[in-house]
């Protein structure tokens, strides 16, 4: 049995278990600061928190309604690390 969250992420509500959560939390920070000193940092987060949400959709269904670990360590995967969005001029 697993603890869950309740999160809302560019106004789509999702049920994420903890640890799941702790891993998008720290991905999310992790983000910030490698965008932090990039021009449209803003606008480039919230493309990824959507795109986040919309991928979130993709692993619900009927039958799961609870986003996991697996689906962040998958969702992380198909983004890319944080690193990978900094430009390097």
């Amino acid at each position: 049995m697993k603890k869950t969250v309740s999160v809302n992420i560019k106004g789509m509500n999702f049920l994420i278990e903890e640890d799941a959560y702790e891993l998008l939390q720290s991905y999310m920070d992790r983000l910030s600061r490698s965008l932090a000193h990039e021009k449209g940092s803003k606008e480039i987060i919230e493309d990824i928190e959507f795109r986040v949400a919309e991928l979130f959709s993709i692993h619900l269904n009927d039958k799961k309604q609870v986003i996991e670990k697996e689906d962040v360590e998958d969702i992380i995967k198909t983004l890319g690390e944080p690193e990978e969005f900094v430009n390097e001029n």
